[in-house]
């Protein structure tokens, strides 16, 4: 069993409590590979890693570029550039898991910049779940890198059957500025056309101030369910929508948990053109957008299309791209015979 440490999992979390994709990242690897802090989550960030460093292989960074905003961020940036040259030294594998291209937010951007920067140069092995995300890493890599890139991996094998629809549009998932959903609201309400559509934005807002701002929109037939929506739920919400969409700003995006989560229904999906969005483009019911202007002509005419399904295709990715068919390719890949 080759013993790792992930980051980050964070003493403000109960087990079980962490990250859905970091329980999911874990459990489809563990036959292979003991997580030394899954039960013990700190509240001391990358310093914690020092506790392991005398018993641990390998090493897995998730969403590293966020450190500097972080509580203590500073001094944890800091701590972060000693710890990599530490950590090559005691020739433990890095694997960096390169979620976004940038951080979500402009805060502190050349030091973020410079955290993915270096973890892509220092790592053993990269993973990405989009072939953008390639590119991004080839660009930023000095040499060649060991890049391992696989979807974001299908929470349910399940493809969903066709509903009778009772929401026009639906975005869902952590309701954060960088995911445009104000802009995508303002353009509809200067435009007036949310007269006869049912729009539900659905999931915990990221602050107040950002809720009150969505409460702003005077849009008739708008709801919004600030809250953390359990899998039921969230299933009969997407299943009776006839769109759901990502009105994403391209710039930092290369892949979506919420994408992934909703390839598995017969609904239209809308997102921009990069990333994982534009791998999946090639199905009937994935469409992208170059630019954001774009976003409200697109989804009125998908609003009164009738695309076919192609559920078989949707079958086929549930199970290609399954969190258990992650967990095997990877550990070929990272653990060959």
């Amino acid at each position: 069993m080759n013993k790792a440490y992930i980051y980050p999992l964070s003493a403000r979390y109960k087990e079980g409590g962490h990250n859905p994709y970091l329980e999911n990242f874990m459990d489809s690897i563990s036959s292979d590979f003991e997580f030394v802090n899954r039960y013990t989550p700190s509240s001391s960030g990358v310093f914690n890693i020092v506790n392991y460093i005398l018993s641990v292989k390998y090493v897995f960074f998730h969403w590293p570029e966020d450190i500097p905003e972080r509580k203590f961020g500073l001094i944890q940036t800091i701590g972060f550039f000693i710890l990599i040259p530490i950590l090559k030294l005691r020739k433990i594998k890095i694997i960096y898991i390169v979620h976004n291209k940038i951080s979500h937010t402009n805060k502190r951007y050349l030091v973020k910049k410079n955290i993915s920067k270096t973890l892509i140069r220092q790592s053993f092995l990269i993973i990405t779940h989009s072939k953008e995300g390639v590119s991004f890493i080839n660009s930023l890599a000095k040499r060649n890198k060991s890049i391992f890139c696989f979807p974001h991996p299908v929470d349910n094998e399940k493809v969903f059957m066709k509903t009778p629809k009772e929401i026009d549009i639906l975005i869902w998932g952590n309701i954060a500025p960088y995911k445009g959903v104000h802009r995508f609201l303002e353009v509809l309400q200067q435009r007036g056309k949310d007269t006869d559509w049912n729009i539900v934005i659905a999931g915990k807002v990221s602050s107040k101030s950002y809720f009150d701002q969505l409460k702003t929109f005077n849009l008739k037939n708008l709801k919004i369910l600030n809250e953390f929506l359990d899998n039921s739920r969230l299933n009969d919400l997407i299943s009776k929508s006839k769109i759901v969409l990502f009105p994403y700003h391209k710039k930092s995006i290369l892949s979506s948990g919420a994408f992934a989560r909703t390839i598995v229904f017969p609904v239209e999906i809308i997102g921009p053109d990069c990333g994982a969005f534009l791998d999946f483009s090639y199905l009937n019911n994935v469409n992208t957008f170059q630019d954001e202007s774009l976003i409200l002509d697109l989804v009125e005419e998908k609003l009164f299309s009738n695309t076919k399904i192609e559920h078989e295709k949707l079958a086929e990715i549930a199970k290609k791209y399954s969190w258990k068919s992650f967990g095997e390719a990877f550990i070929s890949e990272v653990l060959p015979n």
